[in-house]
């Protein structure tokens, strides 16, 4: 099954509409809301071996920064990274932590819900009998 790790400080209408995206996807329990970069780190130390995708929503430069100190935790993990500014620093800075998809905080996250589903479909091949 897969796992997702969310990080979002924000309290706002796309988070909200994150986490229905992410609801509809996946169970409840698969969902781990993460606040703050330490807690983050935290999670990403204790992970099992399951498939954990992480979901970071408006992140600005500073917290891509520690998210970055972070990089070696994030190996094993596949990010989805939205981005509230579309500035070239930024997405540049984004894009060190080697995500496996970057979009804007404006969009309607079906493209999320895409990669989501790809990913999944995935994770579940794997663990097919051969």
């Amino acid at each position: 099954m897969l796992n997702v790790f969310f990080l979002s400080g924000a309290q706002n209408d796309a988070r909200k509409r994150l986490q229905r995206v992410l609801e509809f996807m996946l169970p409840k329990k698969n969902i781990v809301n993460i606040r703050t970069v330490k807690d983050m780190e935290a999670h990403l130390r204790k992970a099992s071996s399951e498939a954990t995708t992480v979901v970071i929503l408006y992140v600005n430069k500073e917290k891509l920064a520690e998210l970055i100190k972070l990089k070696k935790l994030f190996e094993d993990t596949s990010i989805i990274l939205i981005l509230n500014k579309k500035d070239n620093d930024t997405i540049t800075l984004g894009y060190r932590l080697r995500p496996r998809f970057i979009t804007s905080a404006d969009s309607d996250f079906l493209d999320v819900a895409s990669v989501l589903i790809k990913m999944k479909e995935k994770v579940w091949s794997e663990h097919l009998p051969r």
